[in-house]
């Protein structure tokens, strides 16, 4: 019997080392950087929007795709074009600060923006008032609701939501920790907000009260991101379920607010879940994910560090499951590559070997 067991763990590690291997074998160094792959039907309604900047700080779709702001640095100068989708014209070149660290919302007026603690006004260039959102420290994070009316803001250990029309705070939620930027959520109409903490558990308030109506563990081994569908009534959570063995593993999981019950999960090869949306009939669900790519064994045991990573665009049928990969590109390595999806999900804006491109799922 302790033989057979001996046998059994033998056949596991030897399998497990093969597996190391075999994703060894699909290392950076035998990938080609920027040649993307597309998915036929996305590729089809796929309309280029220009190069990108030199360093592109962030890409805003407004909640039905028709606008899309590009803001970045070129040449070492502050760069904005806002463009209209539909029509596909350049609406406005612009200037304003933006980086990587900037938050930018359109307004209900889609000629108007918001930019940190400016209302700019992107047809004159110019920004048309401020409103006092950090009086004494500067904010650690930053949430806007779809409408551009409502922003959330993580100061101070304290969560606290504003009205961007006025500039005056609305509700204190209190001391709260939260785990990163990513993990705070506004829905549509700004009536709830979601947070989630280092422990991986997401809370909900109603706006209104500031009561806490929802408190639960998101079951994930990683959670890096939630986001609201676009009526409101589900919270959808991006991260990692692991599983032993080296399968697909659970990216996306789905919270009915108003059963108090998860209503869905879906698979994905191993990664990082970055950004979420789901269609406004809710048929689909879309996902920006990156994997950092293997160096190979005998490389790792040496300390050399990975250059590359495999970026995707996921969509999964909510109905059936079936996942398809809209795009997918390998590059090297950054900080973070800027996506955006409109809030209907009807619309997904991406930089794709040095441009931009916006295409309909």
């Amino acid at each position: 019997m302790f033989k057979r067991i001996l046998s059994v763990v033998f056949f596991v590690l030897l399998a497990l080392f093969w597996a190391m291997m075999a994703r060894g074998q699909n290392s950076a160094e035998n990938l080609p950087a920027s040649v993307p792959i597309w998915d036929p039907s996305t590729q089809a309604s796929a309309t280029r929007f220009g190069e990108s900047t030199s360093r592109l700080a962030s890409l805003v779709l407004n909640g039905d795709g028709s606008r899309l702001i590009i803001s970045g640095v070129d040449h070492e100068q502050q760069a904005s074009r806002m463009w209209d989708v539909r029509r596909k014209v350049l609406l406005y070149s612009f200037e304003m600060g933006v980086d990587s660290k900037s938050f930018v919302a359109f307004t209900p007026n889609d000629s108007q923006l918001y930019v940190d603690n400016f209302v700019v006004d992107a047809s004159k260039n110019r920004a048309l008032r401020t409103f006092n959102l950090t009086q004494y420290t500067p904010y650690y994070a930053v949430a806007t609701n779809p409408k551009g009316t409502r922003l959330l803001v993580y100061q101070d250990d304290i969560l606290k939501l504003w009205d961007l029309g006025t500039g005056r705070p609305l509700q204190s939620f209190g001391r709260v920790a939260i785990a990163s930027s990513s993990t705070m959520a506004l829905s549509p109409d700004g009536s709830r907000v979601a947070v989630a903490d280092e422990q991986r558990q997401v809370q909900v308030w109603d706006s209104g009260s500031g009561k806490r109506v929802q408190r639960f563990q998101s079951g994930m081994d990683i959670l890096n991101t939630l986001s609201f569908s676009p009526d409101g009534s589900k919270l959808l959570l991006g991260g990692q379920v692991t599983p032993f063995w080296p399968v697909d593993a659970v990216e996306v999981k789905v919270w009915d607010l108003e059963q108090k019950a998860w209503v869905g999960q879906f698979k994905a090869p191993f990664g990082e879940t970055l950004k979420l949306a789901m269609s406004a009939d809710g048929s689909s669900i879309l996902a920006a994910q990156r994997t950092i790519l293997s160096l190979g064994f005998w490389r790792w045991l040496n300390g050399e560090s990975p250059t590359h990573e495999r970026y995707r665009i996921l969509m999964w049928n909510t109905r059936s499951g079936a996942r398809t990969t809209l795009v997918e590109q390998v590059q090297f390595i950054r900080s973070s590559t800027p996506v955006a999806f409109s809030a209907d999900g009807s619309s997904v804006a991406v930089e794709v070997a040095q441009e931009i491109w916006v295409f309909k799922p």
